[in-house]
């Protein structure tokens, strides 16, 4: 394969992009919507395209993060949280990579669950460091106003007040051998 080749394969992305051949146009994201029965739950795998691509957030104590010690911890928020019809004031953040908003720990286990969970990265995990802090920064705040609005289209609806931030890094489940 020359020099060549690899020019002609970008030329013809670009070219599709640019005249509507690619295999996703016309894609349109999906309408997320709250169910009206209990136990809700949004299957964010289902429901983010699968063009979409996350971007992250800095991170770490250099940023003024709060690392978790044990394995969960409460954060009392500046800014209440409005999730799932319910209005919480404290987030219990989990090293099994949940977010709860009850003082009762969630153990990783089958979806639903009776308690109010964000489930991220939802295994038994040890090693790793969880970070997390609440921040008003314009530019962080005016990230999440945009990827919200991108994702879910709420317009000028929604408001930021606040962002917290939770960060799980290099957490493994203890039952994986290390190196896999």
């Amino acid at each position: 394969m020359g020099g060549g080749d690899g020019i002609l394969v970008v030329l013809l992305i670009h070219l599709s992009l640019v005249f509507g051949l690619h295999p996703f146009y016309g894609h349109q994201r999906y309408r997320r919507q709250i169910l009206d029965e209990p136990n809700q739950q949004i299957d964010l795998n289902i429901t983010v395209p699968y063009i979409f691509s996350a971007r992250l957030y800095t991170y770490g104590a250099n940023r003024g993060d709060i690392p978790i010690h044990g394995r969960q911890e409460i954060y009392k928020l500046e800014n209440p949280i409005h999730f799932m019809g319910n209005v919480y004031d404290s987030v219990y953040i989990s090293r099994d990579g949940s977010v709860g908003f009850t003082e009762k720990r969630q153990k990783p286990s089958a979806l639903p669950v009776e308690e109010p969970t964000i489930a991220v990265f939802w295994q038994p995990a040890t090693l790793g460091n969880v970070w997390y802090r609440e921040t008003s920064d314009v530019n962080i705040m005016n990230l999440a106003h945009n990827e919200v609005n991108i994702q879910y289209r709420y317009g000028s609806q929604f408001r930021v007040r606040s962002v917290v931030l939770i960060t799980w890094e290099g957490v493994k489940d203890p039952v994986v051998p290390v190196g896999i």
